[in-house]
């Protein structure tokens, strides 16, 4: 009785985290045709830490991501359903921090007016 309302939350959050992560790549696309993007070069000393470092973070989730959608893959082959869908639900989340942190580089590389 239990692992029915596990399998409920896990495919509810698969099907509110799509949702959450196409909503947000809308939004990031608004965003990147809206504003002039600022060339690495034209940054200043800070800001290119701080872009540094957030572009390293990226890089580590997007690693983590895609081993999370190995494993998917594997569960698509031998597991169950629901093990398909909880590896799922974390390479959404892996996405959707993706995203998140993509996000804040373009707030640095924003021109200013």
């Amino acid at each position: 009785m239990f692992a029915k309302y596990i399998e409920f939350v896990i495919y509810a959050l698969l099907i509110i985290l799509t949702v959450y992560n196409i909503r947000l790549n809308m939004q990031m696309m608004k965003f990147k045709r809206k504003e002039n993007i600022r060339t690495p070069d034209e940054l200043n000393q800070i800001e290119g830490d701080k872009v540094n470092e957030l572009t390293k973070n990226k890089k580590k989730w997007t690693v983590l991501g895609q081993l999370i959608f190995l494993f998917a893959l594997y569960m698509a082959i031998v597991g169950t359903v629901v093990e398909l869908a909880f590896f799922l639900d974390l390479y959404t989340v892996t996405t959707i921090v993706n995203n998140k942190l993509t996000y804040q580089i373009l707030k640095f590389l924003i021109a200013e007016k």
